[in-house]
Parts: structure tokens; sequence; C-alpha cells
């Protein structure tokens, strides 16, 4: 009984050091450690080996399926923002086609969003612009029958498609999970051209905390920078310090 226990606790333990640790840093793989959670549970349900601790299994079950629904989905649209993994890692093509849908709608929100604070310019202003430019330089028909083309071509295939259709890409960084958080918002700017929408959705998705430790251990930090006999900091000073503070553990 006590190895069953064990066994079944074991995946827990590792998740919250996982989740916990100053190196986690990168909320898109928080989807995969509940994913093997929620597996594990299943697994620990259906083994034999645990006969005797099946209630309260079934209890912790109840727990874990009244809250990861609440964040499931955040979870899965930090995990495929992520070039890394994108929609590799969920198995069967149901289960990406259902993923893939529920990406559709975030995706869609935002491009309403982005096209509602960017509207199109009005056709007066349009003429203007054009009559303006045709003063400037004639266009040759075979130039605005070209450029049709490259819109046409470049509208036939969206944004979302050609992210998910090209090869997933990989960080190499140290053996950090804050190298990596860096080295992912960093390939968001490089792209931002390229997936407009895209990157606008993984700037605040990917900034969700999969934890409040960090959180938690600045306040800590803050604690002994501001201590009794530097409390006279200016709030400046004090910012720059827990800034370089911060910055000086990334590039350890």
């Amino acid at each position: 009984m006590a190895q069953a226990i064990s066994t079944l606790l074991e995946p827990f333990n590792q998740a919250t050091e996982d989740i916990s640790s100053e190196s986690f840093g990168i909320s898109s793989e928080t989807w995969i450690i509940f994913n093997f959670i929620e597996q594990h549970i299943i697994d620990c349900l259906n083994k034999p080996d645990f006969q005797l601790i099946k209630g309260a299994i079934h209890l912790m079950s109840d727990t874990f399926n009244y809250y990861w629904p609440l964040i499931k989905k955040h979870a899965l649209i930090c995990h495929m923002l992520n070039p890394v993994y994108k929609n590799s890692l969920i198995d069967g093509s149901q289960n990406k086609r259902k993923a893939l849908d529920e990406f559709k709608l975030v995706f869609d929100e935002y491009e309403k969003k982005i096209q509602s604070s960017n509207p199109a310019p009005s056709s007066s202003s349009s003429s203007n612009a054009n009559s303006q430019n045709t003063n400037v330089k004639t266009i040759s028909l075979v130039q605005r029958a070209l450029a049709k083309m490259r819109i046409i071509d470049i509208t036939k295939v969206d944004e979302m498609s050609r992210y998910f259709k090209s090869a997933t890409v990989s960080f190499e960084a140290k053996n950090n999970r804050k190298h990596q958080a860096a080295s992912l918002l960093g390939w968001w700017e490089d792209h931002s051209k390229e997936f407009p929408i895209l990157s606008a959705m993984a700037k605040e998705y990917l900034a969700l905390m999969p934890a409040s430790v960090s959180s938690e251990r600045s306040f800590s930090i803050a604690e002994l920078t501001i201590s009794d006999t530097r409390s006279r900091l200016h709030p400046d000073t004090a910012k720059e310090l827990l800034c370089l503070k911060s910055w000086f553990r990334l590039m350890e």
C-alpha cells in the first residue's frame, strides 16, 4: 500500500517542484504537465495495484476535474503559441481539430480587436492617395496585376494556417527555462510582422504566470533589498536594484 501511495503521489510532487521552480518560466508547458497528471490519475484508477486506495484516487480525480477545465483552454492556447510545440503534442486528428477550433475562436477575437483599433482608410482618402501617387509615378497595368496576385496569394493562406503549417523551431538556449522563455518572446517579436495577430496573442497569453511563486519570491527579495538599514532608498533606485537582481539571475 505504501508503494502504491508513493507511486500515486510522485508525479504530483514533481509537478509542484517543476511549476514552483525559479527556473520554470514558460507558461506554455503547463498544459503538458497537467495533461500528464490527468492521464496518471486515469491509469491509477484502472490498475489493480491501487485497489486499496481507489476511493482516495476518486476524490483526487473529482477535485482535479473540477479545477483543470477552468484553465485548460488558456493553457492549451499558451501551449500552441509556443513554436517549439504548436499542435505536435496533441494526440489524434480529432483532438487536433478540436484544439484548432478552440484556437481559431480566440484568433478571431484578436483579429476583430486589431481591425477595430486600426480601421481601414476611407474611400475618399484612398482615392486622394491614389491620385497623388498617380501624379508622382504611373504604375503599369502589369505591375498592378502582379501586385493584386500577390495580395490574393497572401490572403489565400491565412496567418493561422501559415503558422501551423510551418515547421516547429528549437531554441538553442542553456538548460534554463528562463532562457527558453526569453528566446520564445524574442521569436514572436522577430516574427511580429509575419504573424501580427498571433504575436499580439502571444504577448498576452505567454505573459500568464503558471504559478504565483515568482511573484511571492519577488516580494521576499524586495524585503531583503529594502531593509531596515536601507529604508530611505528612492523608489526608482529600489526598482533598478530589483530589476538588476532579476536580470543577473537570468544570465546565470
